[in-house]
């Protein structure tokens, strides 16, 4: 490791040669580049087994996560676009009883689910009302289609 210091900053400089580095550090920061995919899979995965998959029309990563600028603080945000009422009730009822704490305890990160019917979410991102408007800053389509297709 090399180490520089400029001013009262210290500066350092892994050696990509060094055995903690390629067989720790480099594998640790790649499995942590693949979170997005792992939290996809995860979340289908979860819908299917209870064949809850079919009425969702999208699921949506938003914010840091879809970003990669993760911190300690933060969680997960993750839009789910379902075909109509009765299905959002249901599903977001899964999401918060089932899904979400097994969520935290496999990721050690909170999901925080968006539900809303397509119809819903139509509306509120053709008048670009809060929390899509929000949402829709950064985003990534992890299942369905995108939401700008709903416009």
């Amino acid at each position: 490791m090399e180490r520089h210091i400029i001013g009262k900053q210290h500066i350092y400089k892994l050696n990509y040669a060094h055995r903690t580095v390629k067989e720790i550090l480099s594998p640790a920061f790649g499995k942590e580049r693949l979170l997005k995919d792992d939290i996809a899979y995860y979340l289908v995965a979860a819908l299917k087994k209870h064949k809850l998959l079919s009425p969702v029309e999208s699921l949506i990563l938003c914010g840091s996560i879809a970003r990669g600028v993760t911190h300690g603080e933060s969680d997960c945000d993750v839009a789910v676009i379902v075909r109509d009422e009765k299905s959002r009730g249901k599903i977001e009822q899964y999401f918060l009883d089932s899904i979400a704490p097994r969520f935290l305890s496999y990721f050690g990160i909170h999901l925080d689910p968006y539900v809303k019917a397509a119809a819903e979410f139509t509306r509120r991102l053709r008048r670009r009302l809060p929390p899509v408007s929000t949402l829709m800053k950064s985003y990534l389509v992890i299942y369905g289609k995108d939401p700008l297709d709903y416009r």
